[in-house]
């Protein structure tokens, strides 16, 4: 007898991590947010995409497959491995309007819009941020360069955060 927890898929049992997700015409800005991620599996296809990994406080394992809205062109795709996320650079295969869902199934209760990097349509194409953000994904690499670590800042000398805080004075008691 097979236990309920049996699937015939090729990857285990998990549940999804939170991904978060903005557009611009040509790209789809993609945070899959799982800390610690190990033994991971990316697959991108033009029209899918699936994941598998071992990550999270307990390191548990999660995973996701599911179609894309529109076809994407993964040759031209870039990813981006920290130690709290795995960052996704899709270009679209055809740029255009918006996609209406980031999932050809619709909603997706895992799936949330990325505020953060999200622009309107209309001002998508006068971006003053975007150099920065093409200036990070060459320094990424193509979807196959997967084992690096964001540097993260260094504090520095000059940081008012490491100033030294005044003593406490002493609580004078009411008699």
């Amino acid at each position: 007898r097979r236990s309920a927890r049996y699937r015939p898929r090729e990857m285990a049992t998990g549940s999804p991590p939170e991904i978060v997700w903005a557009q611009r015409n040509d790209v789809l800005l993609v945070t899959i947010r799982l800390t610690d991620i190990r033994d991971h599996k990316l697959d991108v296809t033009e029209t899918n995409i699936a994941f598998q990994a071992k990550g999270g406080t307990g390191g548990e394992v999660h995973n996701f497959s599911f179609d894309f809205f529109k076809e994407i062109n993964p040759q031209e795709s870039k990813q981006r491995l920290t130690s709290r996320d795995l960052f996704l650079k899709l270009k679209k295969k055809e740029p255009g309007p918006y996609w209406k869902h980031f999932a050809k199934q619709g909603k997706l209760h895992y799936v949330h819009t990325d505020f953060n990097k999200w622009r309107d349509e209309d001002e998508s194409d006068g971006d003053e941020e975007e150099p920065e953000l093409d200036n990070l994904m060459q320094q990424m690499g193509g979807l196959g360069n997967s084992d690096q670590d964001m540097d993260l800042p260094t504090d520095s000398d000059d940081d008012t955060d490491n100033e030294a805080l005044p003593d406490l004075e002493e609580p004078t008691s009411a008699e």
